[in-house]
């Protein structure tokens, strides 16, 4: 989901709901994402900001992604110092705009759920590993 700056690229978790196609803005797409229990995932935060201003705004995201195909390692640097100031879960994702990102970046979890809105307990104790793709 494009913020309407289109500044911001937000994923949501679970939901088909065309009631997020258009937010008014990033604060209004995440409320109504926390309202209806839908996961949001801040994707590649610092790939065109040196500083976010959505993390200064509330509600924040359930997470924020650390690393994926776009995002490289300097800019996980500064996601883990911006999560770590603010307490946000980071995640690895595929951000999969190619084919080749496919399989990259993810998170995996042994804890069951039935239901995409489970992440954001998942998200908020933890319980998930980052992986990473790495060539052999």
């Amino acid at each position: 989901m494009l913020t309407p700056d289109t500044t911001y690229h937000i994923l949501l978790l679970g939901t088909s709901d065309p009631g997020f196609c258009e937010p008014p803005s990033a604060a209004c797409l995440l409320a109504r994402a926390r309202e209806q229990n839908v996961p949001t995932v801040l994707a590649h935060p610092y790939r065109w900001s040196g500083r976010p201003s959505i993390l200064e705004e509330r509600p924040l995201p359930d997470a924020m992604e650390a690393r994926s195909w776009n995002h490289d390692a300097a800019n996980e640097r500064l996601a883990v110092q911006k999560a770590d100031a603010l307490k946000i879960p980071l995640v690895y994702a595929d951000d999969a705009h190619s084919i080749q990102a496919v399989g990259q970046f993810w998170i995996e979890t042994h804890h069951e759920f039935d239901h995409p809105s489970q992440l954001q307990e998942i998200f908020a104790t933890g319980a998930y590993e980052m992986c990473q793709h790495t060539v052999k």
